[in-house]
C-alpha cells in the first residue's frame, strides 16, 4: 500500500567491521562479573513469555528447546498474521501507540538491494521467506519490568487469538 513498514531497512552496500577500542574492551571486561545476573533476569523474562504464549494457536515462540544454552538476546515469535486477521504492520503500529517497540529479526539477505544487484534471488528459500513473513521480536532487555512485560503479553493475547 506504499506505507513504510516500521521494521524495514536496506543494505545498499557492504559496510565495515570496526574493531572496538581498548577502553570499550575494558568496559566489557568489567561487565562480565554481572553476566550471571543479566542472564538470570533474561531467562526469567523468557520463561514468563513462554508460559504466557503456550497453547496459543497463532503464535509460536522459537528456540524453546535451546533456552538454557542461549543468552536470550532476543525473544522471537512466529505469528500467523493471516489467521489472526491482522497485518504485521498494523500489529507493530498498534504496539508503538502503546509505547511497546518490537522489531523483525531478520530480513532474508536476498531481500537487500545490494545482494539482489549481485544476482541473488529468493528461489529455493521458501522456509526463510515464510519465517520472515511471521517473525517478530518482542521486548526483551534487562530493565524490562514485570508490569511492562505483562502489558506486552496482554496486548499480544488481545490481538493474536
Amino acid at each position: 500500500d506504499g506505507k513504510p513498514n516500521p521494521w524495514y531497512y536496506e543494505m545498499q552496500q557492504l559496510g565495515f567491521n570496526y574493531r572496538i577500542t581498548d577502553i570499550q574492551c575494558a568496559l566489557g571486561i568489567s561487565q562480565l562479573k554481572k553476566l550471571p545476573k543479566f542472564l538470570k533476569k533474561r531467562r526469567e523474562l523468557v520463561e514468563k513469555y513462554d508460559e504466557s504464549f503456550s497453547g496459543m494457536k497463532n503464535i509460536v515462540p522459537i528456540q524453546v528447546n535451546q533456552r538454557n544454552g542461549s543468552s536470550n538476546h532476543l525473544y522471537v515469535v512466529r505469528i500467523n498474521f493471516k489467521k489472526a486477521n491482522i497485518s504485521r504492520m498494523e500489529f507493530m503500529n498498534s504496539l508503538i501507540e502503546k509505547n511497546i517497540y518490537t522489531q523483525v529479526h531478520y530480513m532474508p539477505i536476498v531481500m537487500h538491494p545490494y545482494y539482489r544487484s549481485l544476482g541473488y534471488t529468493s528461489s529455493n528459500l521458501e522456509k526463510a521467506l515464510k519465517y520472515y513473513e511471521e517473525c517478530i521480536s518482542l521486548p526483551l532487555f534487562y530493565s524490562l519490568t514485570t508490569s511492562d512485560q505483562s502489558r506486552v503479553i496482554a496486548f499480544v493475547k488481545e490481538h493474536i487469538s
